[in-house]
């Protein structure tokens, strides 16, 4: 006999199990009414067992059930009243459940960073807070006598003051080996503030801003921000694709926007593609805002991802500036997103739910029928293909702003830049080498990018530089060492791998391997005595690593910065007039169809870093293949011409944007079993009544990374107009032959690598 409620929950238990991934009913008892809404995380009785669940829907009607009678149990304990979703972003993950293909729980969860849902056992999480220390004010006297009357603290006081923002205490205690007293000290005579916080966490909530003025817009700006301030307020805004060289000034254009959208009392969000240039952003947003902005991405603590999460959703902030999950803010009244370097990968998550910022930024606005801008000074062959099309507003910033120009770019052939024989195969060719001898000469500084992205997987002849490809797809065979064969992962075509170049006969065949630490050798070995510094993974693992680097640099402590992908955008480092690639070549072949693209992008955006002011800019391209098409655009800096060159191969080939992708990634501990399950599930996939939701599908085939941590990948690469139709007919083949126990299951859509 079905108990009588009030009201009825639709509520989402938090179990992960593909036939879970839907709504249970439970009542709502009177002593809860009015304490549970829809976004409310509560705790139900299932299966016997009390499991943490979310609210998603409310009625005052009971469930039909045809057939038989079920109890509805009641709600148990209302863990957290206060609403964590709004009907919006319940449609967000509804959207996102049909198109990426995720479970309804996981796009229910990635709207909500972990630190602000409950925990299981209903407690909230804590994250431990340190002592930290941060400088206030130079001594009264001056420095000469603070030094003689106390020079340990005289040497902690100098010590916070060069750091610029907060540390930990017992860090600079180590550093500077005054002890805890005398920085208690220090805090007496309000020299600095100790308080208990975080390392991570940006100080701008102890110090107000200091809001500055805008700039004079060039004839450029004001045309485009005129515009599109005419888009916002037409009524259907839709999406704006800013196309503008490296230093247009497409960041003031933000600001002037979001500026006219709070006037009208809006809200914004503000999309940047790397951690490392938060600190810029934040100050560039605070200095326009003040305290009007919130801050979200990763390196934030638990508690400080929390306290930001509800300081936007209780309304106390009205601009979200932050890195891709920034997107779900709970804002309930967006005039504007922005995407800046719209093209970038980081937008795209590598684990489920796969979505894309930038897809899920146009969903939102189409939600609040807001405007989307999407900036780049290489946009994705996709947006810029949109525009083309009129899907997509266009607006162009074609020239630097200021007196400063773009800079030259140079093709070095590395095969003729050697003139020592025993150096002949080293990283820095003797143009290069000579070029930066010059810069430091002028004391102006270096940026040395390593494009170390993937790995090289491919043979190159170092006498002719030609890389072995398939015959088939155009795109570069794979070299497995297991086997000794060279494979092409699109079409399955193989070969044996040679020993003599098929083009020249020659027999110095390659798989060009760099390493940064090569390159920090050989500056050590040429430019003795020449401080530089090193940004990568390996040295930006801590916490604040990115902005002690960046400001270490910005400061002219170092001449030159080496690193990888994430100096290569945004920065914006006055003293720079030289950037060189060390090699070009590199993500030129790997077996992807977007390595073309993603090469024009890097390069184009690492060129963009060299002569930002006055003083001109030159950029060495490095490369065994100068004539490559994709560098050649490079080098004229025209990204139409390369765009015309690749969208018609990826027309051609079926590739997006005119086909979309969904890739089927399968791994295991057992080879044999995950090529038998891939070939069985494909099959199914190929079967006649699906054939008119497929363009093609192509596989299954080793994927070219086929073994990480000890389990073997194989990937079924599904081409295809309509991607909700190919999601769910992937899931009624999966629900029919579900993946064995060890078998991982995994839909990406709109890869951005098949790697």
């Amino acid at each position: 006999m079905q108990n009588e409620f009030s009201l009825y929950a639709q509520v989402l238990v938090d179990i992960h199990a593909r036939a879970l991934d839907k709504p249970f009913t439970y009542g709502i008892k009177q002593e809860h009414a009015g304490k549970i809404a829809v976004g409310s995380a509560v705790k139900v009785n299932f299966n016997n067992r009390l499991i943490m669940g979310f609210v998603i829907d409310i009625s005052d009607k009971p469930p039909v059930f045809y057939g038989k009678q079920f109890e509805i149990k009641p709600i148990e304990e209302v863990a957290a009243p206060d609403s964590l979703w709004d009907k919006e972003m319940l449609d967000l993950a509804g959207w996102m459940q049909k198109y990426y293909g995720c479970s309804f729980l996981d796009a229910l969860k990635v709207l909500i960073p972990a630190p602000v849902r409950i925990k299981k056992d209903g407690s909230m999480p804590e994250d431990p807070k340190v002592k930290m220390a941060v400088f206030v004010a130079e001594p009264e006297e001056s420095w000469d006598k603070f030094e003689k009357r106390s020079p340990s603290q005289a040497a902690g006081l100098k010590f916070l003051q060069e750091q610029k923002t907060p540390v930990k205490l017992a860090d600079a205690v180590k550093q500077t080996g005054l002890s805890h007293t005398g920085f208690s000290s220090l805090a007496k005579k309000n020299l600095i503030e100790i308080y208990e916080g975080s390392p991570s966490f940006q100080y701008f909530h102890r110090f107000p801003a200091q809001v500055s003025g805008e700039f004079e817009l060039t004839d450029d700006q004001q045309k485009v921000l005129d515009d599109m301030l005419g888009k916002i307020h037409s009524g259907k805004p839709g999406v704006a694709m800013l196309y503008g060289v490296t230093g247009s000034g497409k960041t003031e254009i933000y600001l002037r926007i979001i500026k006219q959208i709070l006037e009208e009392g809006r809200e914004a969000i503000a999309l940047i593609p790397e951690i490392s240039l938060t600190p810029q952003a934040i100050e560039r947003f605070r200095s326009r805002f003040g305290e009007e902005i919130a801050i979200l991405h990763s390196r934030l603590t638990g508690t400080e991802r929390r306290l930001m999460w509800w300081k936007i959703r209780r309304k106390e902030v009205r601009v979200v500036l932050g890195a891709r999950s920034a997107v779900f803010a709970p804002l309930e009244n967006i005039g504007v997103i922005v995407v800046d370097e719209e093209h970038d990968e980081s937008y795209k998550q590598e684990r489920d739910p796969r979505y894309n910022a930038r897809q899920v930024a146009v969903k939102r606005a189409m939600q609040h029928n807001s405007l989307v801008i999407l900036g780049s000074a290489t946009p994705s062959l996709e947006s810029f293909h949109y525009a083309k099309q009129k899907k997509y507003d266009m607006y162009r910033l074609p020239a630097r702003v200021g007196e400063s120009n773009l800079p030259s770019i140079e093709l070095i052939n590395l095969k003729e830049d050697f003139s020592n024989k025993e150096k002949r195969f080293g990283l820095i060719g003797d143009t290069l080498k000579q070029e930066i001898q010059d810069t430091l000469n002028k004391d102006e500084q270096v940026i040395l990018f390593i494009n170390r992205r993937g790995y090289s997987a491919f043979i190159m002849c170092r006498e002719c530089g030609n890389v072995l490809r398939c015959p088939y797809c155009d795109i570069t065979l794979t070299y497995h060492k297991s086997d000794g064969l060279m494979k092409c992962h699109y079409c399955q075509y193989e070969r044996p791998a040679p020993s003599i170049c098929p083009i020249c006969q020659g027999v110095k065949l390659i798989m060009p391997s760099l390493g940064i630490q090569e390159v920090e050798d050989e500056l050590a070995e040429f430019f003795p005595g020449v401080p530089f510094i090193r940004m990568d993974k390996d040295t930006t693992g801590e916490k604040d690593a990115h902005t002690k680097i960046i400001r270490e640099f910005a400061d002219g402590k170092a001449k030159i910065l080496l690193g990888t992908q994430m100096i290569a955008k945004g920065h914006d480092f006055p003293g720079v007039t030289l950037v060189g690639v060390i090699l070009a070549d590199v993500s030129l072949y790997l077996p992807d169809f977007r390595s073309l693209e993603r090469t024009y992008h890097v390069l184009t955006q690492v060129a963009g870093r060299a002569g930002r002011r006055n003083t001109p800019g030159k950029v060495i391209i490095q490369t065994y293949n100068p004539k490559t098409p994709v560098l050649q655009a490079v080098a004229r800096q025209n990204y139409e011409d390369f765009f015309k060159w690749e969208i018609d191969n990826r027309e051609a080939l079926n590739y997006p944007p005119y086909a979309r992708i969904v890739n089927i990634l399968l791994t295991g501990s057992n080879q044999e079993a995950i090529r038998e399950y891939s070939v069985n599930f494909s099959d199914l996939l190929r079967k006649k009544q699906f054939r008119s939701v497929f363009i093609a599908v192509l596989g299954p085939a080793p994927c070219p990374l086929s073994r990480i941590k000890n389990r073997y990948r194989w990937h079924i690469t599904i081409k295809t107009h309509n991607v909700p139709k190919t999601v769910a007919v992937v899931k009624a083949v999966l629900a029919r032959y579900p993946n064995p126990t060890d078998t991982g299951f995994f839909m990406d859509i709109d890869p951005v690598s098949l790697m």
